[in-house]
């Protein structure tokens, strides 16, 4: 499988078969469309011979069949929607697709032969180093907080909090239509600022909008970089991870740890700072069928990631599983 990945990557290298090479966004309604352009610039496009995208900027599944292969960049929601309506591969579509590896378990044993997962990692291992600046980005929003609570979301570093130099964070303030309308204006984004005021106790700097960042960090020095949205409820993949590895900040979900080893993998660098490692699917980790027991259960027919969202017994195998 992996052979076969990097040949068509390969491929690809040569061809117009790569969605940013078309300059299109085609997306599947209009909600969607509001979403991924609310959630700039976290869910901006990139180039890699992968065709990073997510599941619903395709009009249909024949829409994605046009690519030899597609690296979904959707989280928990995207996947689950994906695999609950197409439990099998449709046999005139022979697209090699790429998730997230923390998702492994939602595919069905039927697609072994058609999906691998990818993790985005720094290149090398990295040591903590006192005296950096450290900068968090996310959307606050009622997903960020299925993993987490408002007064834990910065529990993951709360070992290096006393350590940084200056403390920025990149919190845009706009609401998410994947909230039903009487939760999309609450106090998500406030309990974000607040518990960042809280966890750095000194003064931070706060940007609500992306042009302003990118204006005012043009000659600083890069230091390190944190994701408040680590539950990816909704995206595995933000475009700033790509761009700030690339400025030469340093992941610190990373730091201090051990990177998985290589061997059975594919890695291919992105820049100087990161890769992709691409690995076999293991479908022994595969829940399913407990998904599709549920879904099933419901006697729906359709299916959406709007409606997965709203659906208690999804969020709750959520947060028993992820």
């Amino acid at each position: 499988m992996l052979s076969k990945i990097q040949d068509t990557l390969i491929l690809n290298q040569k061809n117009k078969k790569i969605l940013a090479k078309e300059y299109r966004h085609s997306f599947r309604d209009d909600i969607f469309k509001d979403i991924f352009w609310g959630y700039d610039p976290f869910m901006k496009s990139y180039f890699f011979e992968g065709n990073p995208s997510f599941y619903y900027e395709y009009t249909n599944m024949f829409d994605l069949g046009r690519f030899p292969i597609v690296m979904l960049r959707d989280g928990y929601l995207g996947l689950l929607d994906f695999f609950l309506i197409h439990p099998k591969p449709l046999d005139d579509v022979k697209t090699i697709i790429l998730i997230s590896k923390r998702y492994e378990s939602l595919v069905p044993a039927g697609w072994a032969n058609q999906v691998a997962c990818y993790e985005i990692l720094p290149r090398k291992e990295v040591k903590f180093e006192k005296g950096k600046d450290i900068l968090c980005l996310g959307h606050g929003v009622e997903e960020l907080y299925w993993k987490h609570s408002a007064e834990d979301i910065f529990s993951p570093i709360e070992e290096y909090r006393k350590n940084f130099k200056n403390t920025a964070c990149l919190f845009p303030t706009r609401s998410s239509k994947l909230s039903e309308p009487r939760k999309q204006f609450s106090r998500f984004h406030t309990d974000l600022v607040l518990s960042a005021n809280k966890f750095f106790g000194k003064s931070v700097v706060f940007y609500e909008d992306y042009l302003s960042f990118k204006e005012d960090n043009k000659t600083k020095k890069p230091g390190y970089f944190y994701q408040v949205d680590t539950a990816n409820v909704l995206s595995s993949d933000s475009y700033m991870t790509h761009f700030l590895f690339e400025k030469g900040y340093m992941d610190l979900a990373f730091v201090d740890k051990k990177l998985p080893v290589d061997d059975n993998s594919l890695n291919l660098n992105l820049s100087v700072n990161h890769k992709i490692r691409i690995t076999e699917l293991d479908v022994k980790k595969t829940l399913f069928a407990e998904y599709f027991f549920h879904y099933k259960s419901t006697g729906s027919r359709s299916n959406s990631i709007y409606q997965i969202f709203q659906n208690a017994a999804f969020r709750e195998l959520y947060q028993k599983h992820f």
